[in-house]
């Protein structure tokens, strides 16, 4: 392996690790991240500018007692596909897990119920879209 390709594992492995400490403790400062990784601050900065370059980190300043404001970084939204939901394992599992409980029949039962369910909310909804419109053409 070259060097340059042992220093961007190395960077990668870094910044996926900022990313994994920003989620579990929120925003924290160029200090408190250095002092996790034993790097220095302006490696952090360097990891923090690139991950902010890809969306994925930005930073609010907040004002100190003494001194300039520090930016806090925090993940932004496109971060999360760091780290999977698992909804739709546990759809899967509890399906299945239905299926052995109550057989297929018992799962179209409960399906069927669903459907229903899910049929009178948007009838109503309907309903109510319908009445609010009609109530906007009187007035």
């Amino acid at each position: 392996m070259s060097r340059d390709q042992t220093k961007k594992d190395a960077s990668t492995s870094t910044r996926k690790a900022i990313i994994n400490l920003l989620k579990q403790q929120g925003g924290m400062d160029v200090v408190a991240l250095s002092s996790q990784f034993a790097l220095s601050g302006m490696a952090i900065r360097q990891h923090l500018n690139a991950l902010k370059e890809e969306g994925l980190v930005t930073f609010e300043e907040e004002a100190r007692p003494m001194g300039r404001p520090t930016k806090l970084w925090r993940l932004t939204p496109a971060a999360d596909r760091f780290f999977p939901s698992g909804y739709s394992e546990l759809s899967v599992s509890l399906i299945n897990s239905m299926k052995e409980a109550f057989g297929n029949e018992g799962l179209d039962k409960l399906l069927s119920v669903r459907n229903k369910n899910m049929q009178e909310q948007y009838l109503q909804y309907i309903g109510d879209a319908s009445r609010e419109g009609k109530a906007g053409e009187t007035g």
